[in-house]
């Protein structure tokens, strides 16, 4: 059984009372046990009724149940017993109430599309006046706070669930399970958000773009003369940018050639003017 409806079970049996013997409700009905309505005598004997220590017979039975349905109502429960008074065991009672409110569960998810989707204290709300008014009476009689637990509007729940006859402790309880989902979510409806829920798309991750220098990058290979070729193109970047207008790198090949020409021609001019003097 869901937790709600243990829930639910508990409530009932407060409000309720478990009295083992019939008595008339606030309406004049005849109820026993948790507040188990009794519409006919024959409905009274499907039940498992003991008298003095012993299953009860029919007759037995339907004589208990005239006898209290010609009583006066409004009285306390305990104004209905006598030494004829057929009674249900504790547990009896208790099984009687479980397939009471498991069949309201039904009910109520059928005639509720979202019954559930809605808040766990919502649903005990409304099994317990279900319970008490009956599903026809729920159904009919309260429109306005049925449109209200549909659209979610829980403020305008509370206000339209008070009832005529359950005790002012019973109703402002009701009141309170409509108020509880707006201060705090319950924890069922949180796990079907979380059940929900769809994961975030994970997005391929692109390649980032190389990055772009301004410097020219230097090679070193197994032979090493790559190192000088980048200073020469570096030189004739230089000359190039100080106006010489010649080819790209060009210039740098020539200031290099250049420069052992130059060096050769003056160390022949060198060699010229020693060698007169070893003539000597």
């Amino acid at each position: 059984m869901s937790r709600y409806l243990e829930e639910s079970l508990a409530q009932l049996k407060r409000f309720e009372n478990a009295i083992p013997w019939m008595y008339l409700d606030t309406v004049g009905k005849v109820t026993v046990g948790a507040g188990l309505m009794l519409p006919t005598a024959q409905s009274a004997t499907a039940l498992p009724f003991q008298y003095n220590g012993r299953p009860a017979d029919a007759q037995e039975i339907i004589v208990d149940f005239r006898r209290v349905s010609s009583m006066v109502k409004g009285k306390a429960a305990g104004f209905y017993r006598s030494p004829m008074s057929v009674l249900l065991t504790p547990a009896e009672i208790d099984t009687q109430l479980r397939a009471a409110v498991t069949h309201l569960d039904q009910d109520l998810r059928k005639a509720i599309p979202i019954w559930d989707a809605l808040p766990a204290s919502a649903k005990v709300a409304l099994l317990d006046m279900a319970y008490n008014l009956g599903m026809t009476g729920l159904l009919q009689g309260y429109p306005k706070l049925l449109h209200a637990v549909v659209t979610g509007d829980w403020k305008t729940a509370a206000a339209e669930c008070h009832r005529g006859g359950p005790a002012p402790t019973r109703n402002e309880w009701t009141r309170q399970q409509f108020l509880a989902y707006i201060a705090a979510p319950s924890i069922t409806a949180e796990a079907e958000l979380r059940r929900d829920a769809r994961p975030p798309a994970i997005l391929p991750i692109e390649p980032a773009a190389p990055s772009i220098t301004t410097r020219p990058t230097t090679k070193v290979s197994a032979k090493g003369d790559q190192p000088k070729k980048s200073a020469v193109k570096a030189s004739g970047k230089k000359l190039a940018s100080s106006g010489m207008k010649t080819a790209a790198g060009k210039p740098a090949k020539k200031a290099v050639k250049s420069a052992p020409k130059k060096q050769a021609s003056a160390t022949g001019k060198k060699s010229q003017r020693k060698s007169p003097s070893r003539s000597n």
